[in-house]
């Protein structure tokens, strides 16, 4: 709809006439009944423009130190159109927005520019400075590779416990879920005793928590982490954050975490040779490898196509089995 004026003959988009229509072929009169809601007609299906997009809410987190991933969480975005109501998407593997512009490297304002369907929008956030303390728990991820569609596994290390041991520990996992989905978290290591994981396995930030009444000393891997590749980024790096929340013993003494990423790099599971695909070549230079005395070389992460974290004839069996087809496997990304 638009408004006239009898002197000057303009159309305008209010009553009280104040807003120009230059472009008058911009104009659209909705046909009787015909009325668009969030992009769409109610009525014939026909989609309109979108015309820009706002913020609607901000993350829940707009301050992080030194290194910390970007976490979505909260965040909201008003889609407005030509014609009729805006729509309102939230993040989500299927929301549809891509984010640029994050660097948590340097502290200082960071603006981070949110795009969808070629129009965008832009919100600040806050790096300060990570502060460690000298005394406490680390915790680090192994490294993963693959490509989009490829299912990658990641163990996350524990060290540096207190002499007594812990009872308690309390995680946050972040990642983006544009980037990433994941599946399942298939093993807890076992050395933390009873553990309690959050039971919606797509929100992100993503709970881990072990509560005991006994204190656990011994190190290594606390649990094994299964993602699945959506989306590769043009430098080839994803990144995975684990944030230490809260850790205690039996005595209610409470212990620093240190921060924790991870990494997944681009990479082919089964490319052996490094060629950039997958065939019967990288089935002989694995068993070349294995069987030793060849002086051949290989690319260990792509060759632990069962994800084991360890180069075995299982991962053989498992290449061969992919290549003759019709044995339904995954060829997983090695973990270190």
């Amino acid at each position: 709809a638009y408004y006239t004026c009898s002197g000057c003959e303009n159309w305008f988009e209010d009553a009280s006439g104040t807003v120009l229509i230059e472009d008058k072929t911009s104009v659209a009169i909705p046909a009787l009944g015909h009325n668009f809601a969030e992009g769409i007609c109610t009525r014939c299906g026909a989609k309109t423009e979108l015309v820009s997009i706002q913020v609607q809410t901000m993350p829940n987190k707009t301050v992080y130190e030194v290194g910390e991933l970007l976490d979505v969480t909260g965040l909201s975005l008003k889609l407005i159109y030509r014609e009729g109501t805006p729509k309102i998407i939230t993040a989500g593997y299927d929301s549809g927005y891509e984010i640029i512009g994050f660097d948590s490297s340097t502290p200082g304002k960071k603006v981070v520019t949110v795009t969808y369907q070629g129009k965008t929008a832009e919100f600040t956030v806050t790096v300060n400075e990570a502060v460690a303390p000298e005394d406490q728990i680390v915790l680090e991820f192994s490294e993963g590779r693959g490509v989009v569609g490829s299912v990658v596994r990641l163990k996350l290390y524990i060290s540096n416990l207190p002499e007594g041991g812990i009872s308690s520990l309390d995680l946050s996992l972040g990642y983006d879920p544009t980037q990433l989905k994941l599946t399942s978290v298939p093993e807890d290591g076992g050395i933390l005793g009873e553990h309690m994981f959050g039971n919606n396995i797509a929100l992100v930030p993503y709970g881990l928590t072990w509560n005991n009444l006994e204190n656990f000393t011994t190190e290594g891997v606390i649990l094994t982490l299964e993602f699945e590749i959506l989306r590769m980024p043009e430098d080839g790096i994803i990144k995975i954050h684990v944030k230490g929340n809260e850790c205690s013993d039996l005595d209610e003494n409470t212990y620093a975490i240190a921060d924790a990423e991870g990494i997944i790099t681009r990479g082919l599971p089964g490319d052996v040779n490094g060629d950039g695909k997958i065939s019967q070549l990288d089935v002989t230079r694995l068993r070349k490898y294995l069987a030793g005395g060849w002086g051949v070389e290989i690319d260990e992460a792509a060759a632990d196509v069962n994800g084991d974290g360890k180069i075995t004839q299982l991962d053989v069996t498992r290449l061969r089995k992919y290549l003759a087809g019709g044995w339904d496997v995954t060829l997983r990304c090695g973990i270190s």
